[in-house]
C-alpha cells in the first residue's frame, strides 16, 4: 500500500487558522491604505550606524606625476566608477565608512564651501556626507530656485523638465522671495552646481550627497549641506551655505525611486522618498554617525484603486461567511466544545471541517480575487523589498506578504488545492513528480531572474507581457480544472458547449469594445490555419475535459505540462527555431514525471 498525504487538523486549529487569515487580510488592507497609500505618511523609519576608517581614501592617479590636481577634463584617465574622489578638489581628506567595500557615506575634512571665485569663502572643518540624493532632484531644485531667464540650458533638458512627471510629484510654484537674487552669491552657488552637472557623464555615476557640518560635537543635526562630485571631471560643487532655501525645497526628496507597472493602460505606480536626520555620537573612542531616514511609500494608479476595492470585497465576503456560519451552526458546535445534538445529520456529523468548508477560500471567484490581489501586491512589494528588511514596520508587512504568498501558492498548485478543497488523497510519489514537473517547466520557460539574459536564445524567450499573460491564463485554467473535476457527473460535451458559448460572447465583446474591427482572412493559408486551430482546439478540449473528469485535478494537471514540450518541438520542426539545451532538460524531466504518474496509475488500477 502506498503512503498517502492527507491533511487532518483539529477543529479548533482550523478555526484559529481561518480567523488568523482573516485578521492578516485586515492588517494587509490597513498597510496598503495607511503605510503605502496615496498620502505622504512617512510610516517607515530606517536607521543606519556608520563609523569611519582611520586612513583617508586614495586620491585619483593622473598620467603624469608632476600633474597638479586639475579642474578641467584630462581624458579617459579621469573616468571613475563614482564621483566621490572629485571632492578632493574642495577638501583635503576623505574618510570612507568601515567594513564596506561599497560605501555611501564619507567624512570630509577642510572643505571649501561656496562658489570657487567668490570673495566670500567658507571652510568647513568636518563634513559628514551621505549619498542619498539623485542627480535629477538636485538639478531640478537648483533650477526651481533660479529666475526663469537666469536658468542655464540644463534646466530645459528632460532630466529637469520631466522630473515631476517621472516621480509623480506635484510641482508647486516657488515663492519669488525664496529664489536666488540675481547676481548674488546664492545664484552663483546654484549655477556652479548646474554647470558641473551639465559637463558630467554618465549622470548615473555622479555622486550627490547631503549632510551637515559637525561643529558642535555630539548631538542631533539637520541636513544643511549638499554636494555633488563628477565621475569624469575632477570637480565638485556645494550648495546650502548661501542658497539656504535649497534644503527646504529638497527636504522630502532624498532616496527618490519610482516603479511603474502598466497593463493595457492600467497603471500601478509606487514612489519612495525620504527625510533625513543625523545623530553624531562617540562610542569606544571613535565617532559614530546615526543616519535616520523617515521613508514614505506612495502607491497610486488604476490598479491600486482596483486592489483596494478587491481587498475590501474579500474582507466583507469573509466576514459575512464567518458570521453566517456561526449563526447557523453555533460556535460551540463548530469547535466541538459540545457534542452535536443531531449526530445523524451530515451537517453536524463532522463539524471538524465545517467552518473551513463554509469559508470562501473554497469559492472559485473568491480564490480568483485572492490570487489577483496577491499578484498586484507583489508589484507593490517587490520594488521596496530592501525596506521590508530594514524597518521594523517593514518586517511586519513582510510577514503579512509572505502569508499572502502562501495563500497564492495554495490556490495555484492544483495538488494542494485538490487535497485541501476537494479532499482528494494524493500519494507522495505523485506529489514529488508534480513538483519535479514544475521544475522542468521552469527549465523550458527559463525566467530571466533565474537563468539570466545572456544565453543564445534570450532574444526569442518572450517579453514579460507575454509571460504575464500566459501566467494569468494558467491561473484561469487552474480553476477550470477544479470546476471540471467537480462536474464529473455532467457529460463532457455540455461543458465544452459552455466553453464555446462564453468564448464567442467574450470575443464579440472584445471586437465591439476594444478592437472595433472584424478581420476576414484573405488567403487560403490563413483560412486553413484558422479552421485547423478551431478543429484541433475542439478535439483537444473534449479530450482534456474528459480526462479531468476521470483523473484527480493535481495529477491530470501534470499532464498539461506536456503542452510546453510539444510547443517547442513544433517550433523546431515546423518553424525552424533554435532550442535551448535547458528546454531539452526540462522536457526530459516533464516526460519522465508524466510517464511515472501514468504508469503508477495504470499499475494501481
Amino acid at each position: 500500500m502506498s503512503k498517502r498525504l492527507a491533511i487532518q487538523l483539529p477543529a479548533f486549529a482550523r478555526v484559529a487558522v481561518l480567523l488568523s487569515l482573516y485578521s492578516l487580510d485586515l492588517l494587509d488592507l490597513h498597510a496598503k491604505i495607511a503605510w503605502i497609500g496615496t498620502s505622504e505618511s512617512f510610516s517607515f523609519d530606517v536607521v543606519h550606524h556608520h563609523s569611519f576608517e582611520n586612513d583617508p581614501l586614495a586620491r585619483p592617479e593622473f598620467p603624469s606625476a608632476n600633474e597638479s590636481l586639475p579642474t578641467t577634463e584630462l581624458g579617459t584617465e579621469l573616468l571613475r566608477v563614482s564621483g566621490w574622489t572629485s571632492l578632493y578638489e574642495r577638501c583635503s581628506d576623505l574618510y570612507a565608512t568601515k567594513d564596506n567595500e561599497e560605501f555611501d557615506m564619507i567624512k570630509a575634512i577642510n572643505c571649501e564651501l561656496g562658489p570657487q571665485f567668490s570673495t566670500e569663502r567658507r571652510v568647513a572643518d568636518e563634513l559628514i556626507l551621505s549619498a542619498t540624493l539623485n542627480v535629477d532632484s538636485v538639478a531640478w531644485v537648483s533650477c526651481q530656485l533660479l529666475f526663469f531667464h537666469r536658468r542655464p540650458p540644463l534646466c530645459q533638458e528632460n532630466v529637469v523638465t520631466l522630473f515631476s512627471t517621472r516621480y509623480r510629484l506635484t510641482e508647486d510654484e516657488v515663492d519669488p522671495d525664496k529664489m536666488a537674487p540675481i547676481h548674488s552669491i546664492a545664484e552663483a552657488e546654484l549655477l556652479r552646481m548646474l554647470d558641473l552637472l551639465s559637463r558630467s557623464h554618465p549622470l548615473s555615476n555622479v555622486v550627490c550627497a547631503q549632510g551637515f557640518e559637525a561643529t558642535a560635537g555630539p548631538g542631533r543635526y539637520d541636513t544643511d549641506v549638499f554636494a555633488c562630485g563628477s565621475p569624469n571631471v575632477l570637480e565638485s560643487a556645494f550648495i546650502g551655505v548661501f542658497a539656504s532655501n535649497f534644503g527646504e525645497l529638497h527636504a522630502d526628496l532624498a532616496q527618490l525611486a519610482v516603479d511603474e507597472v502598466n497593463i493595457m493602460g492600467f497603471e500601478l505606480i509606487s514612489r519612495q522618498n525620504s527625510r533625513s536626520q543625523f545623530i553624531l555620537k562617540e562610542k569606544n573612542g571613535e565617532v559614530v554617525v546615526v543616519e535616520e531616514n523617515m521613508t514614505n511609500f506612495a502607491t497610486f494608479g488604476h490598479l491600486y484603486v482596483f486592489l483596494i476595492l478587491v481587498d475590501f470585497a474579500l474582507l466583507i465576503a469573509h466576514a459575512r461567511a464567518t458570521f453566517d456560519t456561526g449563526r447557523m451552526f453555533g460556535w460551540r458546535t463548530l469547535i466541538r466544545l459540545k457534542d452535536a445534538e443531531n449526530n445523524d445529520s451530515d451537517n453536524f456529523g463532522d463539524s471538524s471541517w465545517l467552518l473551513l468548508y463554509r469559508s470562501l477560500y473554497r469559492s472559485g471567484p473568491i480564490a480568483a480575487l485572492t490570487i489577483l490581489s496577491a499578484l498586484i501586491s507583489w508589484f507593490v512589494n517587490l520594488p521596496f523589498a530592501l525596506m521590508w528588511c530594514t524597518a521594523s514596520e517593514g518586517k511586519v508587512y513582510a510577514l503579512v506578504s509572505a502569508v499572502r504568498v502562501w495563500m497564492l501558492v495554495l490556490c495555484l498548485l492544483n495538488l494542494l488545492w485538490g487535497a485541501c478543497v476537494l479532499h482528494e488523497r494524493i500519494d507522495i510519489p505523485s506529489f514529488a513528480c508534480a513538483l519535479l514537473s514544475f521544475g522542468g517547466l521552469l527549465c523550458v520557460v527559463r525566467p530571466a531572474f533565474i537563468f539570466g539574459n545572456d544565453h543564445a536564445t534570450a532574444h526569442t524567450d518572450g517579453s514579460w507581457i507575454a509571460i504575464g499573460s500566459a501566467l494569468l491564463g494558467a491561473i484561469g485554467q487552474a480553476f477550470v480544472f477544479i470546476s471540471v473535476r467537480k462536474l464529473k457527473s455532467i457529460h463532457f460535451l455540455v461543458i465544452v458547449h459552455y466553453f464555446m458559448l462564453f468564448s464567442v460572447i467574450g470575443s464579440l465583446l472584445y471586437m465591439v469594445l476594444v478592437q472595433r474591427v472584424f478581420v476576414v482572412p484573405s488567403t487560403t493559408g490563413v483560412w486553413l490555419a484558422v479552421i485547423g486551430s478551431g478543429v484541433f482546439t475542439f478535439v483537444g478540449q473534449m479530450l482534456l475535459t474528459k480526462g479531468f473528469q476521470l483523473e484527480k485535478a493535481g495529477i491530470a494537471s501534470v499532464m498539461r505540462y506536456l503542452d510546453v514540450v510539444c510547443v517547442f518541438m513544433w517550433d523546431y520542426l515546423l518553424l525552424g527555431e533554435k532550442i535551448n539545451y535547458w528546454s531539452v532538460v526540462g522536457a526530459a524531466i516533464i516526460c519522465t514525471c508524466a510517464a511515472t504518474i501514468a504508469l503508477r496509475k495504470a499499475h494501481t488500477g
